[in-house]
Order: structure tokens, then sequence, then C-alpha cells
């Protein structure tokens, strides 16, 4: 999916240094702080990550959650064009949806580098409360920033997860219990996902 969002991320680059009305330009302006600052993040984020540094790259993930917040907030707040929705919200929404699922995923990796031993719970158990708070997580966000893109991307991690359970390959059905949270996240996400469509709030 990163190159979906970098390919999305450069037409927004290109986008946005196109003459623009002075209102406009402003808008852009308060964007590009907090996207500076998400692509620096995000740089520095994949050098920690390469030599293991996972306490760091929480930290550097949560600043580039925080900065997609702030822009998700920007472009909900402002009057926009449809086709400053398009080259905007698309590119963004695609951004912070996969950071939202990358958060979480990164907090688990730093759990499982410093021995956390799960507690009372198995496995499989922690692995469904992390399904489930990820689709809530996931959902009230899509419906709080009226944006399809992001509402789409849990769709796309939570099915690539699907796939894995019960591919021959790797876990082969091995754990049902967790398949079916899964197929129950996925119904989920389509319904949220259906209901930003109806009610035309997808941007």
């Amino acid at each position: 999916i990163w190159g979906v969002i970098y390919l999305c991320l450069a037409a927004y680059v290109v986008y946005q240094f196109l003459p623009q009305p002075a209102k406009r330009a402003e808008i852009f302006r308060q964007l590009n702080l907090w996207f500076i600052l998400s692509s620096l993040v995000n740089a520095t984020w994949i050098f920690f990550w390469h030599y293991q540094q996972m306490g760091v790259t929480v930290i550097l993930m949560l600043v580039l959650l925080f900065s997609l917040i702030k822009i998700s907030a920007i472009t909900n707040e402002k009057s926009l064009s449809t086709k400053d929705k398009l080259m905007v919200k698309i590119p963004f929404g695609l951004y912070f949806g996969w950071i939202t699922i990358a958060t979480i995923a990164n907090i688990t990796t730093l759990l499982v580098s410093i021995g956390w031993k799960n507690w009372i719970l198995p496995d499989e158990a922690w692995m469904i409360v992390i399904l489930l708070v990820g689709a809530v997580i996931a959902s009230i966000t899509a419906i709080k920033a009226r944006n399809l893109a992001y509402g789409l991307v849990p769709v796309w991690a939570y099915f690539g997860i699907y796939l894995k359970h019960t591919s021959p390959l790797f876990f082969n059905n091995m754990y049902p219990s967790v398949i079916f949270v899964i197929v129950l996240c996925l119904s989920v996400f389509i319904g949220v996902n259906g209901y930003l469509v109806v009610k035309k709030k997808y941007l």
C-alpha cells in the first residue's frame, strides 16, 4: 500500500504547487507545516526501525499519527472545492488510515520485543482484542473524518490478515475464532463505508 500512498502524496505535492487563490494558498500553507513534519518523522522512523529501536519507533509513529490527525482536522474545517478534496483528502486519507493501523502494529511489536508475557491471556485472545480495538478506532475515525479513502484502508489491511490466516502457506485456518473476528470486523468496515457513501460524507 505504500506505493499507492506515495503516488497519491506525490500528486498532492504537484497540485499544491499549482497557482492557487490566496485563501486556498493559506490552507495549503497550514497543511504543509504538518505534512513536512510527517515526512521528516516518517523518514526518521524508517532509520530507527531498520536498527530495531522499537521504543523510539513508537514515539515517532505517535508523532506521525498526530500530524495526520491535524491534517485531517484542517481539511474538515476548511472550505475546499471538489477538486481540492480529491487531491487532498484522498492522499491524506489513505496515509492517515494506514498509519492508524501501523501504530497499533508498532506498539504490538514493541511489546513483543521487550518480552511481554501477555498477562493471563493467550496470544489468540490478544490478537482478537487488537483486531477489535483497531476496528473500533478505524470505524469511528472514518465517520468523524468523513473520508472514504481512510475507511477503505482497514478493509485492505484486515483482508490481508484474513488471507494470511486462511492460506495453507501460513496459519492454514489454525485459529477459527480469529478468522471469525476478522470477518466480523470486515463486515463493520463495509457497513461504515456504505454509510459514508449513502450519506454522501465520503469527502
